[in-house]
């Protein structure tokens, strides 16, 4: 009886073995099961993250090619137009940055702030090298009038001589500068005779 009642209990524990290693080999594959499931869940939020970044970065992309490269935009105006709007135009990409910040999850907020910044950091470098040529223009332009206006004063003071000689001299002072501004020439102390010859030209 002694014997047999061993031989039960053996079969017993070696029963209850088989059933725990089963339950921790079914706990090891959920595990695994749920690591997976963590891991795939990561992936897709890592993959809704960028499409997120995408979508952000076309919308301001295409905000800025509409602002400043269109056909209608800010590169197509010249002289003074192109001055006077450059902070507006500087403007409207900020707040369409803020607008586009707006609601972007914290997780993903430092990456959007560096393509951001890249894209505006490009577009102001753009607008800067535009307004400064066109600044040039707006000078160019503006003095090439105010030539021609003290040209036509000395022709209606042809008969006076002391209001003749006054616009003359402020027409000269016009030129000098226009002669240092375009061919970088002191007009006053021109280097040699091909400057000489550019100071006479300009002057007559």
């Amino acid at each position: 009886m002694q014997g047999g009642q061993q031989k039960i209990n053996t079969l017993d524990e070696a029963f209850g073995s088989s059933i725990a290693e089963a339950n921790i080999q079914r706990g090891q594959v959920l595990s695994q099961l749920g690591d997976q499931a963590w891991q795939q869940a990561f992936k897709q939020r890592d993959k809704q993250d960028q499409a997120i970044l995408h979508d952000r970065d076309n919308l301001f992309s295409t905000r800025i090619r509409e602002l400043i490269s269109d056909p209608d935009g800010y590169l197509s105006l010249s002289g003074k137009s192109a001055v006077e709007q450059k902070e507006i135009v500087e403007k409207a990409l900020e707040d369409y940055r803020k607008q586009l910040t707006q609601g972007i999850d914290q997780r993903i907020l430092g990456q959007w702030k560096v393509l951001a910044d890249q894209r505006i950091n490009t577009a102001f470098g753009t607008i800067a090298n535009h307004s400064r040529t066109q600044t040039d223009e707006w000078l160019r332009v503006s003095r090439e009038a105010r030539i021609s206006n003290i040209i036509m004063s000395a022709g209606a003071n042809y008969n006076n001589p002391e209001q003749l000689a006054v616009q003359l001299n402020l027409g000269l002072i016009e030129i000098d500068q226009q002669i240092t501004d375009v061919y970088g020439i002191d007009a006053k102390n021109p280097a040699d005779e091909n400057e000489q010859a550019i100071v006479d030209k300009k002057r007559m």
